[in-house]
Protein backbone atom coordinates (compact mmCIF):
# COMPACT_ATOMS: atom_id res chain seq x y z
CA UNK A 1 0.00 0.00 0.00
CA UNK A 2 1.20 3.52 -0.62
CA UNK A 3 0.71 6.85 1.06
CA UNK A 4 0.43 10.22 -0.60
CA UNK A 5 1.62 13.38 1.05
CA UNK A 6 -0.90 16.04 0.05
CA UNK A 7 -0.52 19.75 0.70
CA UNK A 8 -3.33 20.94 2.99
CA UNK A 9 -2.41 24.63 3.29
CA UNK A 10 -1.11 26.75 0.36
CA UNK A 11 2.62 27.45 0.49
CA UNK A 12 3.38 30.73 -1.30
CA UNK A 13 7.11 30.28 -0.64
CA UNK A 14 9.81 29.02 -2.97
CA UNK A 15 8.00 25.82 -3.93
CA UNK A 16 4.70 27.56 -4.61
CA UNK A 17 2.69 24.45 -3.81
CA UNK A 18 -1.04 24.81 -3.48
CA UNK A 19 -3.73 23.11 -1.42
CA UNK A 20 -4.29 19.53 -2.62
CA UNK A 21 -1.04 19.30 -4.60
CA UNK A 22 0.41 15.79 -4.37
CA UNK A 23 3.84 16.33 -2.82
CA UNK A 24 5.21 12.80 -2.47
CA UNK A 25 4.37 9.12 -2.81
CA UNK A 26 5.90 6.53 -0.49
CA UNK A 27 5.39 3.06 0.83
CA UNK A 28 3.16 3.17 3.90
CA UNK A 29 5.95 1.67 6.05
CA UNK A 30 8.19 4.74 5.55
CA UNK A 31 8.24 7.28 8.35
CA UNK A 32 7.72 10.86 7.22
CA UNK A 33 10.29 13.45 8.24
CA UNK A 34 9.58 16.36 10.54
CA UNK A 35 8.89 18.77 7.65
CA UNK A 36 6.39 16.41 6.02
CA UNK A 37 4.70 15.76 9.31
CA UNK A 38 4.46 19.39 10.33
CA UNK A 39 1.05 20.02 11.78
CA UNK A 40 -1.53 21.75 9.60
CA UNK A 41 0.49 21.69 6.39
CA UNK A 42 -0.05 18.20 5.02
CA UNK A 43 -2.55 15.37 4.91
CA UNK A 44 -1.26 11.83 4.52
CA UNK A 45 -3.58 9.75 2.34
CA UNK A 46 -3.34 5.94 2.36
CA UNK A 47 -4.34 4.05 -0.78
CA UNK A 48 -4.99 0.37 0.01
CA UNK A 49 -4.30 -1.88 -2.95
CA UNK A 50 -2.11 0.68 -4.76
CA UNK A 51 1.66 0.27 -4.78
CA UNK A 52 4.06 3.22 -4.65
CA UNK A 53 5.23 2.28 -8.15
CA UNK A 54 1.66 2.52 -9.49
CA UNK A 55 1.19 5.97 -7.95
CA UNK A 56 4.66 7.30 -8.80
CA UNK A 57 3.30 9.28 -11.76
CA UNK A 58 1.80 11.70 -9.21
CA UNK A 59 5.28 13.01 -8.35
CA UNK A 60 6.07 14.12 -11.91
CA UNK A 61 7.30 17.67 -12.42
CA UNK A 62 6.21 19.91 -15.30
CA UNK A 63 9.06 21.23 -17.49
CA UNK A 64 8.88 23.96 -20.12
CA UNK A 65 9.48 22.28 -23.48
CA UNK A 66 9.35 25.64 -25.32
CA UNK A 67 12.48 27.07 -23.72
CA UNK A 68 16.06 25.79 -23.54
CA UNK A 69 16.31 21.99 -23.54
CA UNK A 70 18.75 19.84 -21.60
CA UNK A 71 21.10 18.23 -24.13
CA UNK A 72 21.30 14.90 -22.26
CA UNK A 73 17.64 14.37 -21.40
CA UNK A 74 15.86 16.38 -24.09
CA UNK A 75 13.74 17.84 -21.30
CA UNK A 76 13.18 21.52 -20.73
CA UNK A 77 15.54 23.16 -18.26
CA UNK A 78 12.90 25.47 -16.76
CA UNK A 79 10.48 23.94 -14.27
CA UNK A 80 6.91 25.19 -14.60
CA UNK A 81 5.41 23.25 -11.71
CA UNK A 82 7.26 21.51 -8.91
CA UNK A 83 4.18 19.32 -8.57
CA UNK A 84 2.36 18.38 -11.75
CA UNK A 85 -0.64 16.58 -10.24
CA UNK A 86 -3.24 17.80 -7.79
CA UNK A 87 -6.59 16.81 -6.37
CA UNK A 88 -9.53 18.88 -7.56
CA UNK A 89 -11.46 19.69 -4.40
CA UNK A 90 -14.75 20.23 -6.24
CA UNK A 91 -14.66 16.61 -7.43
CA UNK A 92 -14.80 15.26 -3.88
CA UNK A 93 -18.33 14.64 -2.63
CA UNK A 94 -19.39 16.46 0.52
CA UNK A 95 -19.48 13.41 2.82
CA UNK A 96 -15.92 12.46 1.80
CA UNK A 97 -14.78 16.07 2.23
CA UNK A 98 -16.31 16.10 5.72
CA UNK A 99 -14.43 12.88 6.51
CA UNK A 100 -11.19 14.40 5.19
CA UNK A 101 -11.60 17.38 7.52
CA UNK A 102 -12.38 15.13 10.49
CA UNK A 103 -9.35 12.92 9.84
CA UNK A 104 -7.11 15.93 9.25
CA UNK A 105 -8.12 17.49 12.56
CA UNK A 106 -7.72 14.23 14.47
CA UNK A 107 -4.66 12.63 12.94
CA UNK A 108 -3.74 14.21 9.57
CA UNK A 109 -4.20 10.69 8.13
CA UNK A 110 -6.95 9.61 5.72
CA UNK A 111 -7.57 6.19 4.19
CA UNK A 112 -9.20 6.14 0.76
CA UNK A 113 -11.32 3.01 0.68
CA UNK A 114 -11.97 3.19 -3.06
CA UNK A 115 -8.73 4.10 -4.80
CA UNK A 116 -10.31 3.61 -8.24
CA UNK A 117 -12.86 6.34 -7.55
CA UNK A 118 -10.12 8.60 -6.22
CA UNK A 119 -8.63 8.71 -9.74
CA UNK A 120 -11.53 11.01 -10.67
CA UNK A 121 -10.23 13.55 -8.11
CA UNK A 122 -6.85 13.89 -9.83
CA UNK A 123 -5.76 16.04 -12.72
CA UNK A 124 -2.62 17.50 -14.26
CA UNK A 125 -2.15 21.18 -13.54
CA UNK A 126 -1.29 22.19 -17.11
CA UNK A 127 -3.79 20.40 -19.33
CA UNK A 128 -6.41 19.18 -16.86
CA UNK A 129 -6.10 15.58 -18.04
CA UNK A 130 -6.39 12.67 -15.66
CA UNK A 131 -5.09 9.13 -15.46
CA UNK A 132 -7.40 6.13 -15.94
CA UNK A 133 -5.72 3.37 -13.92
CA UNK A 134 -3.33 2.78 -11.10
Amino acid sequence: MCKLLVRWIDNPGATGTKRFDVIDVRDDSVEWGSREGFLSNYLRVSLPGVTPQQAQFLTEKEWDQNGPLDFDTGRGTTRIHARRWHIVESRINQSTMDALWDKFILSEEFVVFDAQNMLAWLEKKIDGSSRGNW
